[in-house]
């Protein structure tokens, strides 16, 4: 496995600890670096950096991400892959009639809200040409083609349950469903990392629950889960929720998906899904 990480800083920040070979300006006052984590030399002065702002209580990336590139023998052994929905659109489903019970919330961290009414949203908002979507609150939608394939395929795990177009159509989409996660949630198992970045690890705890409901902002590694936990199901969520309360932002389960419903995807040519190899412990 190739993995690259990417942070966005300051141009300015980053002159004045980086060469100018190390990353590329790709916006103006904008530097991206992309760093192998074994390029201990460049990590440790990205480290040192953000230690330094923070100190100041500012922040020393825009913004960062991660690329992780499997070989054909790696994809092959893998029996299960986190799941990222790559199409995002809006508005929110709360917008547009979509019901939750706050009180079902932990009361510590907000984490859990249960959605009390079918899923509605703007249906003409939804990326075209995309089998799966979510919106930026994290509500997903598969497309009627999707489900069609993993019925006919006895995909188990995930139900599906009817869209509606806005807060006053009586008559489900009948082009959309919202997945309904039904397996028992599996449980996040080191050596998963989580932290607010690759150069944070929140060991302050900013953004984790004491009873342990919520466990990060991000994740910064691979997935490990419960191996008894991922027996029998094609698709599944993990117990933990990992991301933000903020507004309508609420913190998510991870969703996993089987080598079977994986290859189903690909060779059914469903679009809007990157998978990433997790691992079952």
């Amino acid at each position: 496995m190739e993995e690259i990480f990417e942070f966005r800083l300051s141009e300015k920040e980053a002159k004045s600890f980086l060469r100018s070979n190390e990353g590329k300006e790709v916006h103006e006052g904008v530097r991206l670096v992309s760093v192998h984590p074994s390029d201990k030399q460049l990590m440790q002065k990205l480290q040192l950096a953000h230690d330094n702002q923070k100190k100041v209580g500012r922040s020393l990336l825009f913004s960062w991400n991660v690329t992780r590139k499997y070989s054909t023998n790696e994809i092959s052994k893998a029996r299960v892959f986190k799941v990222k929905i790559k199409s995002v659109f809006d508005p929110a489903g709360e917008e547009t009639g979509t019901v939750y019970d706050e009180p079902s919330a932990c009361s510590l961290c907000g984490t859990g809200a249960t959605q009390t009414s079918s899923l509605r949203i703007r249906v003409s908002a939804i990326p075209k040409k995309k089998d799966f979507a979510r919106t930026i609150t994290d509500e997903i939608v598969f497309s009627s083609r999707a489900v069609g394939v993993f019925r006919g395929a006895g995909i188990k795990g995930v139900e599906f349950d009817p869209v509606y177009n806005g807060v006053k159509t009586k008559v489900a989409d009948e082009r959309w469903y919202q997945p309904r996660f039904v397996s028992e949630p599996v449980e996040i198992l080191p050596p998963t990392a989580l932290g607010i970045s690759p150069l944070d690890i929140d060991a302050a705890g900013k953004y984790q629950c004491v009873k342990g409901h919520y466990i990060g902002l991000n994740v910064i590694s691979e997935l490990t889960i419960s191996e008894k936990d991922f027996c029998t199901a094609d698709f599944a969520v993990t117990k933990q929720f990992v991301g933000i309360r903020e507004g309508m932002l609420r913190p998510q389960r991870l969703i996993l998906i089987s080598a079977k419903a994986r290859h189903l995807v690909i060779a059914e040519r469903l679009s809007g899904l990157d998978f990433e190899v997790s691992y079952l412990a």
